[in-house]
């Protein structure tokens, strides 16, 4: 690196952090949102009880979930400087479940959608257990004699 990068490679690290913790805060103040939320709704449901609050309910639950995965993946991006695949593909299962269970609450969801829908399922969570039954060997190159 040349004496006249260092500044901006710093300056750009600083932005970088600095626009990660600002994301971070907010999804963390929205998580917390949410979890006040679903909360009251709980209760409200259990006190007066209506046909379609259970209903409402999973679905904030499943959205709060979809928002700890987001906050978990930039604490390990903030920690790590790099994204993990398996965070990655366990929010895109969290994601894809969420969307599966309003087309199911909804019932307007043709058959071709959820059978589309439970597809991209099936392909990440294939991807999801190849990536957590695949032995990480190290790749770093092999002393010795050739």
């Amino acid at each position: 690196m040349t004496p006249q990068q260092a500044p901006f490679a710093r300056i750009s690290r600083w932005a970088s952090n600095l626009v990660l913790d600002a994301l971070s805060l907010i999804v963390l103040a929205i998580l917390v949102r949410a979890v006040i939320l679903v909360t009251i709704e709980t209760y409200q449901a259990y006190v007066q009880y209506e046909p379609g609050a259970l209903k409402e309910i999973g679905l904030s639950v499943l959205t709060v979930f979809v928002f700890v995965e987001i906050f978990s993946l930039f604490r390990d991006y903030r920690e790590h400087s790099k994204l993990s695949v398996p965070h990655v593909l366990s929010l895109s299962i969290t994601i894809v479940v969420r969307e599966i269970w309003i087309m199911l609450f909804e019932g307007t969801a043709t058959w071709q959608e959820l059978f589309g829908v439970s597809a991209v399922l099936l392909v990440v969570g294939a991807l999801w257990l190849a990536v957590h039954r695949t032995p990480w060997v190290d790749r770093a190159p092999r002393g010795g004699p050739d």
